[in-house]
């Protein structure tokens, strides 16, 4: 379902009856404030676009759903719903430009399919939870990041399967990650130093 560009739409109509629903496009849907409870019955929904939903500030639980990308690129959420941690297909997760954005659910460490997290622009997140995604997919994983000030230091795996506390250190399957912070200038993240590998 395409919605895109509906500037009048101020709050999605019951889709109770549309069980069979894959995709719902609502990008740019700027007046839209509210999506109603029926999504979270979508048992088939593998894509949610709300870029540019800036009226938006709370998104229903969406447990039922089956997301395998979720873009909540410049919303209004301050949090995103616990039933986030349900979404075990979920691969692309981009948050980029939500502005009132401060943390990120526990749960969100369960997404173990989660490949790509997009935070461009979130200036008021402060922190990643720990354990966050699949270790393996890490170097995809933390894309566009240049506001986070602390990564939790059991994210990162040793080669023995075990985890590491301290975060100032690295394992070498992580340079590339790395990398990908320090190019994209993340000025404000503290605690890991590229030239530090055990």
């Amino acid at each position: 379902m395409d919605l895109r560009y509906s500037e009048q739409l101020i709050k999605l109509p019951d889709l109770s009856k549309a069980q069979n629903l894959e995709k719902l496009d609502l990008g740019h849907c700027t007046s839209l404030v509210q999506l109603h409870s029926s999504i979270q019955h979508l048992g088939k929904l593998v894509f949610l676009n709300l870029f540019a939903c800036k009226s938006l500030k709370t998104l229903p639980d969406i447990s039922a759903c089956k997301l395998e990308e979720l873009h909540l690129d410049g919303t209004a959420i301050t949090e995103l719903p616990s039933s986030i941690e349900l979404q075990s297909r979920l691969v692309t997760l981009s948050l980029c430009e939500c502005l009132r954005l401060k943390q990120l659910p526990r749960g969100i460490s369960k997404l173990k399919s989660l490949k790509r997290l997009h935070l461009l622009g979130c200036s008021n997140l402060q922190r990643l939870p720990d354990g966050i995604g699949n270790p393996k997919a890490l170097k995809n994983q933390l894309v566009h990041c240049n506001a986070v000030r602390e990564v939790q230091a059991n994210i990162v795996p040793r080669k023995d399967g075990s985890r590491k506390r301290k975060t100032s250190s690295f394992s070498c399957e992580m340079i590339e990650l790395i990398y990908v912070f320090y190019t994209l200038m993340c000025s404000s993240f503290e605690g890991i130093h590229p030239h530090r590998i055990w």
